[in-house]
């Protein structure tokens, strides 16, 4: 795996990480119905729509369906039904907003048994754009059995697992589409968050010698940023003062179990210029062949 920056100028901090998905993602592998909203009568099924909101028909960012609110106050304008979240497991909700006037917040609350909020998760805002903007937010459900929680007045307790409950909550016009609510990948990454020893070494990863991955010269610097993170000690900084410079992780052994990998990363492009993380290559020990793909960029 390697991350990269392109471009003279662009400097990027990144955070990645990398997991092994039990089987090939399947309708199956999130708790919450009908993320796309794609399915339903009189509203989509699964979602319960406040008087803000639409099911709306038209430009969405997959399939013809989304949800559309337009309110001049904070509300929820929508919420789904409620789910089941495994007790002792770490989950990410995501989904996809179109701001276009205002900002929104995608958030889901954990339910004790009478339905009534014990914690709650949101993700970061999403402000005035042009177009479909990704939000996100990852969380632990706690180990009830060795971590009890301790009641309040009136609320039972809890034995096998949390009720979750999905929201979406704006002041302005946006809509929302493809939401889900999934567990989170078994990480096997080295160092996946660029900590750095006092000699400045970023353990399992190292500069990328290999001029023929990208177009045009390689060279730049590579280094440990305490001061730009987005957690732990340190983020890495790539800044090219060639075309670009990439950065490279140790070879791992794919596991024999899955055919499924799920690659990651947190990164912020300053500057004119792109990034490009992360990639991945694969190759075989029989055969000979090898195959990468790359994620979404990222501008600056």
């Amino acid at each position: 795996m390697y991350l990269n920056s392109i471009r003279e100028g662009c400097i990027l901090w990144a955070i990645a990480t990398c997991a092994t998905v039990a089987s090939v993602a399947t309708n199956g592998s999130s708790p919450l119905p009908n993320g796309s909203f794609e399915i339903g009568t009189a509203e989509p099924e699964g979602w319960k729509l406040s008087s803000g909101a639409l099911w709306a028909t038209g430009p969405s960012h997959s399939g013809t369906r989304s949800v559309e609110g337009v309110t001049t106050r904070e509300e929820n304008i929508c919420e789904s039904q409620t789910v089941w979240l495994k007790a002792g497991a770490d989950y990410r909700l995501s989904g996809w907003v179109n701001c276009t006037s205002g900002s929104a917040r995608l958030g889901v609350d954990l339910l004790d048994e009478q339905e009534r909020v014990i914690s709650q998760y949101v993700s970061p805002r999403a402000a005035l754009s042009s177009g479909w903007v990704y939000v996100a937010t990852e969380f632990a459900v706690a180990d009830i059995k060795s971590s009890p929680r301790k009641l309040q007045a009136g609320q039972s307790p809890i034995t096998n697992g949390y009720r979750a409950r999905v929201w979406f909550h704006l002041k302005g016009r946006a809509k929302l589409d493809d939401v889900s609510l999934t567990p989170l990948a078994t990480s096997f990454m080295g160092n996946k968050g660029f900590e750095a020893d006092q000699r400045g070494r970023i353990g399992f990863w190292s500069e990328e010698k290999d001029d023929a991955l990208l177009e045009g010269r390689r060279g730049g610097v590579i280094r440990p940023d305490p001061d730009n993170k987005r957690e732990g000690k340190s983020s890495v900084l790539l800044n090219p003062s060639a075309d670009w410079i990439a950065l490279s992780s140790i070879n791992y052994g794919l596991a024999p179990w899955t055919e499924c990998y799920e690659f990651s990363t947190w990164a912020r492009c300053e500057a004119a210029g792109i990034a490009h993380p992360p990639a991945a290559s694969f190759s075989r020990t029989s055969g000979g062949t090898t195959s990468a793909r790359r994620a979404q960029v990222v501008s600056g």
